[in-house]
Parts: C-alpha cells; structure tokens; sequence
C-alpha cells in the first residue's frame, strides 16, 4: 500500500456528479491511491501555495463529459494548470469513462501524440491500481517551486494583533463588506499568495466605544478546503479574538426566507458516510457546536430582527440597490413581499462539496438528517472554517449569512446572481450591528 500521505488529486467536471460518487465507493482505489476530489483547480492550487514544502502528490485530471467554451473540460482544467510556472512542464495524466476508447482488458492508452487517459472501468481491480501507481508520477512541492521566489515568501507585518477578522469566499461578500464597513476604495495592506487582506476599525456604542480593529479576507475559490486553509493561515499568522465566516447560502425554505440573514449555531459536515456491505451507505455527522458564548450571543440578535432589519434596508436604499417588480414578477422564488419576511434566524448550517441547485438535496438532507429539523442553511466552506478553528484551539467564531437562493434552480438565474449582492448585504449589515451593539470580548483568544 502506498504511503498515505502522499494524496491523489483528482480535478474533474463538476457536472458529472456521478464520477465522485463512484471513486469515493470503490474501496480498492479508494485506500491506495487516498483520492481527493476537487471541482475546480483553484482549490487545489490553493492547497498547494499553503502546503509545507515537504507535500507530496499525484495530479490527474477527469476529462470530463461536457465543453466549456467549445473546450472539453478536462483540456480546461489542463490549461488552467499549464498557465502556471510550477505545472508548465510536469506530467499530467487524464482519466475517463469513455468505454469506445479501450479495449478489452486494456487499462490506459496513449491518444492525441502524448496524452495518458486511463479507462475508469477498472478503476478498482487490483491490477488497475498496480500500472495506476507505477505510471502516474508523485510530485514534492519543494522540487516544483525551485526558482520560485515568490512561492516562499513568508507573511511579513508591523502589527499582527486584531480584534476580529473578517472572512469572505466570493467577489461579491467582498463588495458587501467593503460597502458596509467602508473600505471601498483601499487597496489591501497584503497580499500572500493571491490572498488579500485588509484592516479597517469600528467604534462600538458599547464598551465605553472601543475601537476594534478588524481583519477582511477574501479567500477567492469556493469549498471547504479552501476555507480550511486559508482560516489556519489568519489564526497562525494573527492575533485574534473573534474570527467570522461571512457570506451566502442557499436556505431551508421551511425555515428561513430570502434575504434573511441567519447565524449557525452548529455546522454539520454532510459528506462523511461510512460505506457497508450491500446496504446503503450510513451517514456519519460531525457536528462541531459555536463556543457557549458566541452561543449566548445569538439569541440576543434573533430577538433584535428589527433593528438589523432597518439598518439593513438602510445599506441597500444608501447602495442605491433596489429589487426590480419587472425583474422579478414571474420569478416564483422571490415573493413581491420579499421585505415583510426579512428575519434574523439561527440553526444547523449543513456544509460540504456539492452547490445546491437541484431544488432537492438540500430538502432531502433536512428529511433524512437526524438533525433535519434544525437545517436552516446549506454552503460550502462552515465545516473548513470551524474545523480550522477547533484544530488551532481557537473558540471564538461565528458563521453568518445571508439567503441568496432555496437551493433550486433559481441558482443559476441571471436574476439571482445580479442579486446575490443583497443576500451579502443582510449577513455583513449583521455582523457590523453585533459588533457595533453585542459583541464583548469574554477571554482573550489572541495567541
């Protein structure tokens, strides 16, 4: 058996959700080749820039069963990893579920001059696995940066000590923050690595109006190992007391309304399953609670819906952002009294790989869930984020966000990406009225 620690990156089409599902099941690859599957190859390079080192690997790319641009995808992704210094000239093989390829029997071929593709029909037989791990060459990140100044560049500031920092995903929870806590034209004091920082401070109507300075991040690619790592790189290279994860979700329907802003008061990691013998997989929850005093805070901000209410329809009239009638009237997600609605709500954010857009999943998990009747949102970076936070002993954390969607196909309406910008909004006008209002440092969680 391999050495575990060397992982095998699998970078493939997020459409074809069948493909995951059948490596993470095939137990035989599954423990030999200890497969990480990603969606897109910003989450692995993300990895590989905060990575030791001493981190070693296999990359293969699934080739993918739809065009991007006239481009299968798997050409795509290639091209995204050749426009990088590090992967212009490595070895880069491809694998494939297309059956007209191959002959009987045969587990690679070699097709357009010099391209690899492996046939996933025998993907979990032993003998498979065998030429899959001879052939497919393990990369260490040290051998791949050799010249590359930038690569190890270490954080370097005057003043590492903040109250809260601040962490965004998107472009668009950025510009939320930057309109609500008014750094719209400063340019970040860092960047690392692509990763941009900025600081601001906010005077408190509490605590004798202290000041607390305040750290934003945006971490640019979706998913929870992202969020992960980029939460280890703040906390190992600040001081803070109050770390929070600030962005949208899609919503339980039955719980929460469009636009509303709600805070996890625990975030499920949905994904883990354990696999049996002839039987459906069971499902296996890793809970992970926000600290008690966090947790005393959100009731306090639930009961204060108005008040963020208000100061939330404040940011959007000073933005000058207002819901078309005309946009919206046939759009049965969005209801003409989208305002009446807006509430401060609390309860389990379920977080994992998958976009809810199908108008099911998040549904089903919330039916099948022993914690269903908790799930109020679901998103795809809470679980990284406080995981992070448990694993650098740091208990002070929050997840707010904002309802941009139901988890249905209005996901990918032009009318609802132009206004995800509003669901950004009612989580960062939240976070800005707790801190202005409710937050209070118990124990310092600085290090």
């Amino acid at each position: 058996m391999e050495n575990p620690t060397i992982l095998t990156f699998v970078i493939t089409d997020p459409s074809d959700g069948s493909f995951t599902e059948d490596l993470y099941t095939a137990r035989n690859f599954h423990n030999e080749t200890h497969p990480v599957v990603l969606h897109e190859f910003n989450h692995f390079y993300t990895i590989f820039k905060f990575a030791a080192n001493d981190f070693q690997f296999r990359i293969v790319i699934h080739a993918g069963l739809t065009d991007r641009g006239g481009k299968n995808t798997g050409e795509q992704i290639l091209g995204e990893f050749r426009s990088k210094e590090e992967f212009k000239n490595i070895e880069i093989n491809f694998v494939t579920r297309k059956p007209d390829w191959f002959g009987e029997n045969e587990f690679s071929i070699i097709r357009e001059g010099k391209k690899r593709y492996f046939n996933l029909k025998y993907f979990n037989r032993q003998d498979f696995i065998s030429e899959f791990l001879e052939i497919v060459p393990v990369f260490k990140k040290k051998d791949l940066i050799k010249g590359l100044a930038s690569q190890s560049k270490p954080l370097v500031h005057d003043n590492n000590e903040f109250d809260v920092a601040i962490i965004s995903v998107i472009p668009k929870e950025l510009d939320a923050l930057k309109t609500t806590f008014e750094f719209k034209d400063t340019e970040p004091f860092m960047n690392v690595n692509g990763i941009k920082i900025w600081k601001t401070s906010l005077i408190q109507d509490i605590n004798s109006n202290k000041e607390l300075n305040i750290l934003h991040v945006m971490i640019g690619s979706a998913g929870n190992v992202s969020s992960s790592l980029v939460t280890h790189l703040i906390l190992q290279n600040f001081k803070i007391n109050l770390i929070i994860l600030c962005g949208i979700a899609a919503g339980n329907k039955a719980k929460t309304k469009l636009y509303s802003a709600i805070l996890g008061d625990k975030i499920v990691y949905y994904e883990n399953q354990k696999l049996v013998l002839d039987a459906e997989p069971i499902k296996r929850q890793d809970p992970i609670p926000v600290d008690v005093h966090r947790g005393r805070d959100i009731p306090h901000l639930t009961n204060d819906s108005e008040k963020w209410k208000e100061k939330f329809l404040n940011a959007l009239a000073s933005a000058n952002i207002l819901i078309s009638s005309k946009e919206t009237k046939n759009k049965n997600w969005i209801a003409s009294n989208w305002q009446d609605d807006l509430a401060v709500g609390e309860g389990v954010i379920v977080s994992g790989e998958k976009l809810f857009a199908d108008g099911s999943s998040l549904e089903k998990l919330a039916e099948e869930n022993t914690i269903g009747k908790y799930i109020i949102a679901g998103e795809m970076e809470g679980y990284g984020f406080a995981r992070a936070c448990i694993e650098d002993s740091h208990k002070e954390w929050l997840v707010v966000r904002g309802i941009s969607d139901y988890g249905g196909p209005e996901k990918s309406d032009l009318i609802n990406e132009k206004y995800q910008i509003v669901a950004a909004l009612a989580a960062t006008t939240l976070v800005k009225h707790y801190l202005k209002s409710s937050y209070t440092v118990i124990q310092s969680s600085k290090k």
